[in-house]
C-alpha cells in the first residue's frame, strides 16, 4: 500500500520532534532538589546550612581599592558627643590603602593587604580613621570572616562588624591599649547591639590565645536565628543570643578609630598606626525588602520569618579558613530540614534560577 508523500513527510517530522524533546529532557533535566545548585552551605554549632550567597575579596593580592566594586570606602565626621568620646572622629579615603605589590615581603616590616590607618595628628579636634562597607546591602544570616593583622599601638579600636543600624548590629573589636604582651593577655570584645541594648547589654570579651598583632588571623561571626557564634582561627570563642536581633538584611564593615575615651579606644595614638586585612568573605541569605515591606512570594509574610528562611537543608561541607568558598556541588547530599518552606525556596533553587528569579522580582517592584 503506497504511503502519501504528505504521510511521510508528517511521520519524518514527528520522529524528529521526538527525538529532539528527548535529547532537550536530557540536557536540561534538573531534579526537584539539585545538591549541585543548592547554593553554598556552612557548618554552625554541629549543623550545616545553606545560604544563596557569597562575596569574598582578597586583600592582599588588590591592587587598588578605589576601583573595586564590592566595597566603598567611607567619608563622614562624627561629633565627640555622637562619639561618646573626648575628640570627634574623620573617616577619610586618604587613610585606607592597598599595597598588592608588597605581599611577598612581610619579612621586611612591610604591610600588605587592605591598610586602614588612625593617624596621630588631630584634625578639628578630630581624629582622623578610616573605614570600607560592602556595597551590598542585603546581607543577612550567615557567616562572615575577616583575616586581620591589627596594629599594636596603644589608643586604637578596630572593628569588624555587620550593620543596619545602632540598634541592628553584631560588632568584633579589639582596643589596642587593652593588649598586653608581658602577660600575653589580648582579648576581642564581641558585641550585640538592639533596641534592649541600653538596659541589658550583650556583650562578651573573652581572650586570644595568640598575639594578634604577630600576624593575620581569621575572626568570624555566624548569624542564625536568634543566636550569634563568635570564633578565631576556627576556634569556637562564643555565642550571644537575642530575643530582639537584627530582622533586617545589612552590609559588612571594616573600621579603625579612635575618639580618646579612655574607657574604650583610648588615644589617640601617639603615631600613625595601621591595621591589615587580608581577606574578607560572607556566605549569606541574601533578602530584598522594599518599601519596609517583605516582597510576596519571596518571605512568607508571618512571626516566624527567620526560622522559616533558615528552613532549608543539611549538607556535610568543612569550609578551609582561606580557601575560596566552596560551591554545595562538590560534598554536599540530599537530607531535608525543614518543617516550613518559603513561599519561594530560594535555597535550592539552581543558581541561574535565582538570578533570574531576583531580577523578576526587581522588575515587578519597579513596575508595581
Amino acid at each position: 500500500m503506497a504511503i502519501s508523500r504528505a504521510k511521510v513527510v508528517f511521520l519524518l517530522f514527528s520522529l524528529a520532534s521526538a527525538v529532539m524533546m528527548i535529547t532537550l529532557l536530557i540536557i536540561f533535566r534538573q531534579p526537584a532538589f539539585s545538591p549541585c545548585d543548592c547554593g553554598y552551605v556552612v557548618n554552625i554549632d554541629n549543623a550545616t546550612f545553606t545560604f544563596t550567597d557569597a562575596l569574598e575579596t582578597d586583600f592582599v593580592h588588590l591592587s587598588d581599592i578605589s576601583q573595586n566594586t564590592d566595597w566603598v570606602r567611607q567619608e563622614f565626621n562624627r561629633t565627640k558627643e555622637s562619639a561618646r568620646g573626648l575628640l570627634g572622629e574623620t573617616f577619610t579615603i586618604q587613610n585606607i590603602y592597598t599595597s598588592a605589590n608588597l605581599a611577598n615581603d612581610l619579612g621586611r616590616n612591610h604591610h600588605a593587604g587592605l591598610e586602614l590607618a588612625v593617624k596621630a595628628v588631630l584634625v578639628d579636634d578630630m581624629v582622623s580613621a578610616a573605614e570600607v562597607d560592602t556595597a551590598r546591602t542585603d546581607m543577612f544570616y550567615g557567616s562572615y570572616r575577616a583575616g586581620i593583622k591589627l596594629s599594636g599601638v596603644p589608643g586604637t579600636c578596630a572593628a569588624f562588624f555587620w550593620y543596619f543600624s545602632d540598634t541592628s548590629e553584631i560588632d568584633v573589636e579589639f582596643l589596642s591599649q587593652d593588649f598586653n604582651a608581658t602577660n600575653s593577655s589580648y582579648p576581642i570584645n564581641l558585641i550585640l547591639h538592639d533596641s534592649t541594648s541600653d538596659t541589658h547589654p550583650k556583650f562578651a570579651r573573652e581572650y586570644l590565645p595568640f598575639d594578634p598583632t604577630a600576624d593575620f588571623h581569621e575572626y568570624r561571626f555566624d548569624f542564625i536565628s536568634n543566636t550569634v557564634f563568635f570564633y578565631a582561627d576556627n576556634q569556637f570563642l562564643s555565642r550571644l543570643d537575642g530575643r530582639d536581633l537584627p530582622a533586617r538584611p545589612g552590609h559588612l564593615a571594616l573600621q579603625h578609630w579612635s575618639n580618646g575615651n579612655p574607657l574604650w579606644s583610648g588615644g589617640p595614638p601617639c603615631t600613625r598606626c595601621i591595621h591589615d586585612s587580608g581577606i574578607c568573605k560572607g556566605i549569606f541569605q541574601f533578602i530584598i525588602f522594599y518599601r519596609d515591606k517583605q516582597i510576596r512570594g519571596l518571605l512568607p509574610e508571618s512571626s516566624n520569618t527567620r526560622e522559616t528562611l533558615l528552613g532549608s537543608r543539611i549538607h556535610d561541607w568543612q569550609s578551609d579558613s582561606y580557601g575560596h568558598v566552596r560551591q554545595a556541588a562538590e560534598q554536599c547530599s540530599q537530607h531535608p530540614h525543614s518543617s516550613s518552606t518559603p513561599l519561594v525556596d530560594t535555597l535550592s533553587t539552581p543558581v541561574h534560577l535565582r538570578s533570574s528569579l531576583r531580577f523578576l522580582l526587581k522588575s515587578t517592584i519597579a513596575h508595581s
